[in-house]
């Protein structure tokens, strides 16, 4: 099935349209296939009315922030939630990796401060002559 999506050419469209995936709190993909349906209904009347403003947009489909809330209506509520989770999981590991990431860099670094340094190497021979009766 080849995917087939048709630039909207009216700016206000795009806008619209923008304005309704920004308003849904899911990843980009399921985003799209929630409001292809939108995009289908937004071509089909650019095809009447090529040079519709933005006014003309909210008085035929409403608010984006209508239309968003009725997307998000449409879509079943334990997919969305399993995918939200999903994204939470994602980020706690994202997290989780960069901070391991800086205290291994602030490990390293320290290690070669100490080994580098030449006080302690200092403190080394000192301690180690006093250490031998």
């Amino acid at each position: 099935m080849e995917k087939q999506k048709e630039k909207l050419e009216n700016k206000a469209a795009r806008r619209y349209l923008r304005k309704v995936r920004a308003l849904l709190p899911c990843s980009r993909k399921m985003k799209h296939e929630i409001t292809a349906p939108l995009r289908r209904s937004l071509a089909e009347y650019l095809e009447e009315r090529p040079d519709a403003s933005a006014e003309d947009l909210r008085a035929r489909f409403g608010a984006p922030e209508v239309i968003a809330a009725s997307c998000l209506e449409e879509v079943e509520t334990s997919d969305l939630l399993r995918r939200l989770r999903n994204r939470r999981r994602i980020f706690a590991v994202a997290i989780t990796a960069a901070f391991l990431v800086l205290l291994s860099w602030w490990g390293f670094l320290a290690y070669h401060y100490y080994r580098l340094n030449p006080v302690y190497e200092a403190h080394e021979e000192q301690s180690a002559i006093t250490m031998i009766p």
